[in-house]
This record gives C-alpha cells, structure tokens and sequence, in this order.
C-alpha cells in the first residue's frame, strides 16, 4: 500500500498539472493528504464509488502520461550515471589523498541522490 502511494504521489508531483481539476482534486487527497474515499466523498459531496471511479480515472491518467512521457525514468537513469561518475572521481581521489576535494564530492553524492 505504502509502495502504491509512493509511486502515485510521484506520479501526481511530475503530471499533476496535467490532470483535470476534479482528478487532481481526488488525487491530492487520497495520496498526499490521506483521506479515506468516504472523506472523499463528503468532502466532494459525491459518492463513495463516485470518488472510487474518478481515483481509477486520475490513476490511469497518470500512468498514461508517464508512458508517453517516460520522465521518472530517464531522470532515474540520469542519477544513476552521475552517481556512478562522482563515485569513480572520489575513487580516484580517495586514492590520490586530497581531503579538500572528497568532500566536495561527498556534498554532490548527497545531493545526487536527493534528486
């Protein structure tokens, strides 16, 4: 479940935007604010399955995008060679002794995997 989250709560930062106002709307609460469908509901003043639907809807859509889109993906492969980079460069100067510049390097591993 919290995998599920995770991965529509990504989703939803990169294409949210995208989502007309009632998905978007279903989205931010079910996944980021962690309503139940009935808050939902009441929230919206629709039904229990109504916000069920419009959630599968906003979910597809989503997914939809990203296929078409592909950018988690390439940003995910992105990382992946800049860390393999940095990581060889502080391999290097590990070996070569030079404290000033390895923590340089320790700062942009950190901020590399942050991305």
């Amino acid at each position: 479940m919290l995998e599920k989250h995770l991965k529509y709560g990504k989703l939803y930062d990169y294409y949210g935007e995208i989502l007309k106002k009632k998905h978007k709307d279903i989205v931010q609460q079910y996944y980021l604010q962690d309503l139940s469908l009935k808050e939902i509901s009441e929230n919206l003043e629709i039904t229990r399955q109504g916000v069920y639907d419009l959630l599968k809807r906003a979910e597809k859509n989503l997914e939809r995008i990203d296929n078409k889109l592909n950018i988690i993906e390439k940003q995910g492969r992105y990382k992946d060679k800049l860390l393999i980079k940095v990581l060889s460069i502080k391999e290097n100067l590990e070996s070569s002794n030079i404290k000033e510049k390895n923590q340089e390097l320790e700062e942009l591993i950190r901020l590399i995997k942050e991305l």
